[in-house]
């Protein structure tokens, strides 16, 4: 109660006693005025919260604490501040945006308190204590007794608790820990509804590290029987107690506050300084240094996905599901292929390809194996780029997630790169925050955080091959526009580099260097370019491409005999691969897959994940995982949208030929890519970025466009097409986090934060 006092008078004259200062000083006789408005406004925060507090402890089940000092002084602050500097009549913006945020403050603080605890509310405030030592265990292997009467379940069970006999209870909470791994927990009940059959009313997943498992139930009249099913268990877990309450016990969520308040906050500022209006100027220092801080803050994300005690190993130590740790070893030793035995029987076996023929034979799973040994048939960039560097300075191999970390990180510099690029040459002065927002859409689109997130053997190279797709646009376009030659020269060689980066990572991805073509044709035709810089600059990305491709031509002729075999079609997986092909007749459902399916409504947070893939008419043996199609991505939708609005406006123009050549590329590239991987590969979120890495830049660049191309109409559509684009943008930014959180407890996210997915409901879900 003290607190109530207190922190109003303390903030309150801090912020009196800052008016003092020079540069905010109210001139005259306001200071006066000002004190008398702090001290009316001190009096109502106190009587409020008193009232607030009544009313909480009245009507609600509360703890000791009902409102956190660090919400609680944020808002008084703004209070305070938006009344203090009301006065101040030089800075008439700000103060209106204090004076809007003291509103904020206050009325996403009642927000909380009211409405977000609005299944609170209860005039009874019965509670009842689950009892444990009455439980009927459904299987005694799997859950037992200790000796503090608590029970430890080491397995998938049930617990029953009969002769409950509750009036009026609408909550329960367990109190459970254990190690860091991912179970699900169900509750049932039995009413006056339903007295002879159990009705599910909740579930929930949680780790062993978060101790708080809430479920809301909401029966007739009387409980007469709960059950609790725990499903997948891989590590025991001690229940300790369970409660029943009336009601939602009142929890104020600090999280919860600092999000709404900052959100609110953030759309007000837009608004109120016309950030709105602001357009990107390339030589404005403060628009690139929000450029750069965005570009930080997107490679700071990468710290939540760092697995923790994950430390180099030696050379002969790596373990097996390390593909590209594996091969270094294998070269360290002189040879291309990997260090692993052969059991007898595969090596009898007719076609060891076929994956019915290896029941009972031991082997290793998803190498290629030719010639009695195996090998990597994984892209070898990481191996040179990362692993080996790695190696020689510390005589130790990385880790995967390591390696992760470093191409990650890598492929949002060059996707800022190639979009800042774009944006110079093409849309010279696009809105500001919608060109930010557009970054961190593209990064998301991408998938890279994807790959970082699943942090296995089948993404690496992938996310290679991303960075030296995205390298070599980055450097091909940015030497066009350059004007010394030097510049041009260098930039043209690492766009050659990038290309060989791809071609040994993800050789799919080589069909997007066609975007390079119409600029490169543009420069060789160019007549303010003497002949002999053009024949230098072609000479300058061929040649890295030309010695790359013929150094990865003579890696696949030492393993596989063919200087165009990278293994695929050698490796022990599923199926026999060398028997997919290339079919018209399945581009319809590589289409429908590749782009149209939907992601999976939840009725549990997040509410959004991907989707299962049904191809009832496959043909043949297709693989198939969880995926979701690239339109279901908003921003990719909505920028294929508006394909028809910009070609029109294109059309009007000759100099943009090369803009409508490149969305063509871009927009055919992905649909044979996708109809390819279909037929080759099968259907899984890892084939969907290949077309992903494209859309997802492409789409960013239409959308910057649309509102210039809207504004000659009317200037209201270009303001709401603002609005209407960021709001997709953020739409794939949250598509893909739901993705994120809904991959299981092996990935890196869950290992680095095995609490997320529960702080996060608790914190979003309010209303059970």
């Amino acid at each position: 109660m003290l607190l109530y006092f207190l922190l109003p008078i303390l903030c309150n004259a801090l912020l009196l006693a800052a008016c003092k200062l020079p540069k905010l000083a109210p001139a005259g006789s306001e200071f006066s005025k000002t004190a008398v408005r702090m001290g009316i406004l001190t009096a109502g925060e106190i009587l409020v919260l008193l009232l607030l507090h009544a009313l909480i402890r009245g009507f609600q089940i509360t703890g000791s604490h009902l409102f956190p000092p660090l919400p609680l002084a944020i808002t008084l602050l703004l209070l305070g501040a938006g009344t203090a500097f009301s006065g101040k009549q030089n800075t008439a913006v700000l103060r209106k945006y204090l004076q809007k945020a003291a509103c904020i403050a206050g009325c996403v603080f009642l927000l909380e308190v009211l409405v977000f605890h609005i299944t609170s509310f209860t005039t009874q405030k019965t509670k009842e204590e689950l009892p444990l030592s009455t439980a009927e265990i459904s299987d005694e292997e799997a859950a037992s007794f200790n000796d503090k009467g608590e029970i430890t379940i080491t397995g998938n069970c049930t617990l029953t608790f009969s002769d409950l006999d509750w009036d009026e209870l609408h909550c329960v909470r367990l109190h459970a820990d254990g190690k860091d791994k991912m179970y699900q927990v169900s509750l049932s009940m039995k009413d006056n509804n339903l007295t002879q059959r159990f009705e599910k009313t909740a579930q929930t997943q949680a780790t062993g590290s978060y101790d708080t498992l809430q479920f809301a139930m909401q029966p007739y009249e009387k409980i007469h029987v709960l059950q609790l099913q725990f499903e997948n268990i891989d590590a025991p877990i001690t229940l300790h107690s369970g409660t029943a309450y009336a009601a939602i016990p009142f929890a104020f969520s600090t999280g919860r506050f600092l999000l709404v308040l900052l959100i609110a906050l953030g759309l007000t500022a837009c608004k109120q300084f016309s950030v709105w209006e602001i357009h990107y100027q390339a030589k404005n220092w403060k628009h690139n240094l929000a450029v750069l801080m965005t570009l930080f803050g997107c490679l700071a994300c990468i710290s939540a996905f760092i697995v923790p005690d994950q430390k180099p190993t030696d050379i002969h130590s790596v373990d097996i599901s390390n593909v590209y740790g594996k091969t270094l070893e294998a070269w360290t030793d002189g040879h291309s292929y990997m260090n692993f035995d052969v059991t007898p029987e595969l090596a009898e076996l007719e076609n060891p390809y076929d994956n019915s023929n290896r029941d009972g034979v031991s082997y290793n799973w998803d190498y290629a194996y030719y010639n009695e040994h195996y090998y990597c048939y994984f892209g070898c960039a990481p191996v040179v780029l990362i692993y080996l560097p790695f190696y020689a300075i510390t005589g130790k191999v990385p880790t995967l997630n390591f390696a992760y970390c470093i191409t990650v990180a890598a492929i949002i510099i060059a996707i800022f790169g190639l979009i800042m690029t774009l944006v110079r040459r093409y849309d010279k002065q696009p809105p500001l925050l919608l060109l930010l927002f557009g970054l961190v859409s593209a990064v998301a689109g991408c998938g890279a955080f994807v790959g970082l997130n699943y942090n296995d053997r089948y993404y690496l190279c992938l996310l290679m091959g991303m960075f030296g797709l995205l390298l070599a646009l980055w450097t091909g376009f940015a030497a066009v526009s350059v004007k010394k030659s030097w510049k041009r020269f260098a930039l043209l060689a690492v766009s050659g580099i990038g290309v060989v980066i791809t071609a040994a990572s993800r050789p799919n991805l080589l069909v997007y260097v066609l975007l390079l073509v119409p600029i490169f044709l543009h420069l060789l035709f160019r007549k303010d370019l003497r002949l002999q810089n053009r024949l230098i600059s072609a000479g300058c990305f061929l040649l890295p491409t030309l010695v790359g491709a013929a150094a990865i031509m003579w890696y696949n002729q030492i393993r596989f005999d063919s200087p165009l075999q990278f293994g695929a079609i050698y490796q022990m997986t599923v199926d026999n691969t060398a028997a997919n092909r290339i079919s018209l007749a399945r581009f319809p459902a590589a289409f429908a897959a590749y782009f149209l399916h939907p992601m999976e409504l939840m009725d549990d947070f997040p509410f959004l994940k991907d989707n299962a893939v049904l191809v009832p008419n496959r043909m043949m043996y297709l693989f198939v995982e969880r995926s979701f199609g690239a339109l279901a991505m908003p921003s990719v939708l909505l920028g294929v949208l508006s394909i028809p609005l910009l070609w029109k406006k294109w059309k009007q123009r000759d100099d943009c030929r090369i803009r409508r050549a490149l969305v063509l590329i871009t927009v055919i590239g992905a649909v044979l890519l996708a109809w390819v991987d279909y037929c080759m590969a099968g259907i899984t979120i890892r084939y969907l970025l290949d077309i992903m890495v494209v859309l997802s830049v492409m789409s960013t660049m239409l959308l910057l466009q649309v509102p210039a191309v809207l504004k000659p109409y009317s200037a209201n559509a270009a303001q709401i097409s603002q609005k209407v684009i960021a709001l997709a943008m953020t739409g794939t930014v949250l598509a893909y986090f739901c993705i994120l959180i809904t991959s299981g407890d092996g990935v890196a996210l869950y290992k680095a934060h095995p609490t997320i997915w529960n702080v996060l409901k608790d914190t979003l879900v309010f209303w059970r």
